[in-house]
């Protein structure tokens, strides 16, 4: 009887050795997935790292090239505005060489001829802020419509990046470690 004892002692012994190595091999095998997991996690966070600087980067060239479109906008804009007085003023000089020649130099005609500048002076004065307040308007147009491509823009690449991070699916991940795990405890069992 007691030989029959060793004899199950240690087959009982052998079997918990096994069970330790199976254990100790699973164990390393779960800790190798882990390993490969959180690395393939890390190159994937990494990648959606690198998607949104490239975002941000366009996005920010893009701003910087709007901001430089503005600007010539406003030079061009400011250069026709420039040109456009230039003639108003020749034709103001004209029109008063019109008028010299054609009034004779009495106080009467002095007379008149001040009263026709200050005609000719408003109309131009109303033509002047005519025109300013259109410039005024159109350069309000021009901002609001680099504002709205920029917040579009903004948008966009808020979008790819969550886009890009919903890829990872971490979900997946776990599923992978909990059926490592589950496979590792069905073999030592």
């Amino acid at each position: 009887m007691a030989r029959q004892t060793t004899k199950l002692t240690d087959k009982a012994e052998q079997l918990v050795d096994q069970a330790k190595t199976e254990l100790d091999q699973a164990k390393t095998q779960v800790e190798h997935t882990a390993a490969k997991v959180k690395a393939d996690v890390e190159h994937k966070v990494a990648d959606i790292k690198a998607d949104v600087e490239k975002a941000t980067a366009d996005t920010s060239q893009k701003l910087e090239q709007a901001k430089n479109d503005a600007a010539e906008a406003k030079k061009d804009f400011a250069q026709s505005v420039q040109s456009q007085v230039t003639e108003i003023k020749a034709e103001v000089l004209k029109r008063i060489e019109t008028l010299k020649t054609q009034f004779p130099v009495t106080q009467a005609d002095l007379l008149e001829l001040k009263e026709t500048l200050k005609t000719e002076f408003s109309a131009l004065f109303d033509d002047v802020t005519k025109v300013s307040k259109d410039i005024k308007q159109d350069i309000t147009e021009i901002s609001s419509k680099h504002k709205e491509q920029l917040t579009e823009t903004f948008k966009r690449s808020k979008e790819h990046a969550v886009e890009a991070f919903n890829k990872i699916n971490l979900s997946q991940v776990k599923e992978k470690v909990e059926e490592k795990v589950d496979e590792v405890k069905s073999k030592a069992s």
